[in-house]
């Protein structure tokens, strides 16, 4: 996590860490936080993403619930739902083209999964963070 004394650098020597963290992790990603507390307005995190992972599709009910994906590397695959599970649009967001950032929302259902062998995206979203 960072501090004004010790920013936090998003490189290839982080990337490469949290990608060793999702291959061993039964997940297939790993999370790094740069938000200090999970009660900040805004929540920052980087997060690794293997082949084969799933992330299940949700939603975020509360209507100032956005979140913002910048694919950092690789390339992924945005998958947005209408309320009955129904696939209302798909978005290949790739870092290589430069189409590689959306926002998400709020009470949109989506989910995220990586075409590319592994991905790093970056999400940003506003807090405070709770689980439910």
């Amino acid at each position: 996590m960072s501090s004004l004394n010790n920013p936090t650098v998003l490189d290839e020597t982080l990337f490469e860490q949290l990608l060793d963290e999702a291959e061993q992790s039964p997940r297939r990603r790993s999370h790094y936080n740069l938000h200090q507390s999970f009660d900040e307005p805004v929540q920052r995190l980087c997060i690794a993403l293997k082949k084969g992972t799933y992330v299940r599709p949700h939603h975020h009910p509360q209507y100032n619930k956005w979140e913002m994906m910048v694919v950092l590397r690789g390339e992924v695959m945005m998958v947005v739902f209408d309320s009955e599970g129904r696939v209302i649009k798909k978005l290949e967001l790739c870092a290589a083209v430069g189409s590689s950032v959306t926002e998400i929302l709020p009470n949109t259902w989506h989910t995220i999964f990586p075409i590319s062998e592994d991905a790093i995206i970056m999400e940003v979203k506003e807090g405070p963070y709770t689980p439910a």
